[in-house]
């Protein structure tokens, strides 16, 4: 048996038996473009394999493959969402560590994280230093600079997100789909 064929029964194998976690798409992927020659055979084996067969699907989540194995465990733990996994895995590596640890440590939807990541990068940029440079002054203790602790900070960008939406569903910006 070929390899690509190997690899063909294996994946298939377990997109049967249940439904496949980003980490282990990603893997997957990773093996079809070992073996596929070019987009259309990647397509097709991904397609006969149970895989989306989608290019924007397959180029989404192909980087999760590279990514560190403390960003695959928070994102299987539900601690980090795919949108904002993509974008820590641009960053300097003790960055990318310091922000991981923050949210294992935060409880924060998607919504609040890509706040909390926009906010820590501006933060960073403004002040010339490092995100873990950053964090580890905030701490948990009161600063003289920022006059809060970090934990405040994050309750404070979740609170204002949530008065946002209360906000824009009361004023009727924003609305819920109609159920059936």
């Amino acid at each position: 048996t070929a390899p690509s064929e190997c690899a063909g029964i294996a994946i298939a194998d377990n997109t049967c038996q249940r439904s496949l976690n980003v980490v282990e798409q990603s893997r997957a992927y990773g093996l079809i473009r070992q073996f596929a020659a070019n987009r259309q055979a990647r397509r097709a084996m991904a397609q006969s394999v149970g895989l989306p067969d989608s290019q924007a699907a397959m180029t989404r989540i192909a980087p999760v493959a590279d990514m560190s194995t403390t960003l695959h465990d928070a994102m299987l733990r539900g601690n980090i969402a795919l949108p904002v996994a993509l974008q820590i895995i641009r960053l300097e590596p003790n960055d990318a560590n310091a922000m991981i640890g923050l949210f294992k440590t935060v409880a924060a939807g998607l919504n609040v994280q890509r706040e909390l990541f926009d906010l820590l990068s501006d933060i960073s940029r403004r002040d010339g230093i490092t995100i873990a440079t950053l964090l580890a002054n905030f701490g948990g203790r009161r600063t003289g600079r920022y006059g809060c602790t970090f934990a405040t900070a994050t309750e404070s960008v979740a609170a204002n997100l949530e008065k946002k939406a209360v906000s824009g569903v009361k004023s009727g910006r924003i609305r819920f789909p109609a159920g059936g």
